[in-house]
């Protein structure tokens, strides 16, 4: 496995999105009435979702309260925000399989450790999820709601298909020999894809949360002996990538 042919790879992604993102100017909120109507009544003070989440972000109106007709549901990110992002993912892989040596894959398998990461970090699980968080926000009529649930499920299933593509190329044997689908780590990359978009939406006590959990769960597949650490780095990785790119700006 080459780790530089990866991060290369990642670049290339990368750039290809380019032409896209260095298109047309960024509209002004008048010009992308669709999503300024969403926006709009969550700014105006409508009831809050049922989640209830922007109450433990930073304000009373979440993290996110300004930028509702950025990235998903209005203009894609500049390259520059999405090489800068591969860059980082790069050199998180980098970092990762430098340590593979010093942190091996633990004898926790079958632990309660080990099912619980298995089910709360499952590109599953966290899909339907997503998915019920967006039913819920329809049905309660709050659009803020169902944009979140539209940048989770759109982060994870774009982090689920990197992923998938570089286990097929990579053929990297897991640590207990069960298949060879080990490099990257989509528990990691679904969980941390959640992480970044809870975050970037809500902040505060939402996105330490959700951190806590997705770290939990990467490190769950190394102490189970599912994963090595290079894998779930990179999983993390690319899960914070699309996590990012999906909630464009800043």
């Amino acid at each position: 496995m080459c780790l530089r042919a990866i991060a290369v790879g990642l670049c290339a992604v990368a750039w290809s999105c380019g032409p896209v993102a260095s298109g047309a100017a960024p509209r002004a909120p008048e010009a992308a009435p669709f999503a300024t109507a969403l926006a709009t009544p969550w700014l105006a003070g409508s009831p809050r979702p049922v989640p209830y989440l922007p109450a433990l972000g930073f304000g009373a109106s979440g993290r996110r309260s300004d930028d509702s007709t950025h990235g998903l549901l209005g203009s894609p990110p500049p390259r520059s925000v999405i090489l800068r992002e591969a860059a980082v993912a790069g050199a998180a892989i980098g970092v990762g399989f430098l340590l593979d040596d010093s942190i091996k894959p633990g004898s926790g398998q079958n632990t309660a450790m080990d099912h619980i990461g298995e089910v709360i970090g499952s590109p599953f699980t966290l899909g339907a999820a997503s998915g019920l968080v967006g039913i819920d926000g329809l049905v309660a009529h709050h659009p803020r709601t169902v944009d979140t649930a539209k940048r989770l499920l759109v982060s994870i299933a774009a982090a689920m298909a990197t992923i998938g593509a570089l286990k097929l190329a990579t053929d990297r044997e897991r640590p207990d020999h069960s298949d060879r689908n080990s490099f990257p780590s989509g528990h990691s990359g679904a969980s941390f894809a959640t992480a970044t978009v809870l975050d970037r939406q809500y902040g505060g006590a939402v996105g330490w949360t959700a951190y806590g959990v997705a770290a939990f769960v990467a490190a769950s597949r190394v102490v189970g002996n599912r994963h090595f650490f290079s894998d779930v780095m990179a999983g993390a990785a690319i899960g914070r990538l699309f996590g990012r790119i999906f909630t464009h700006p800043s």
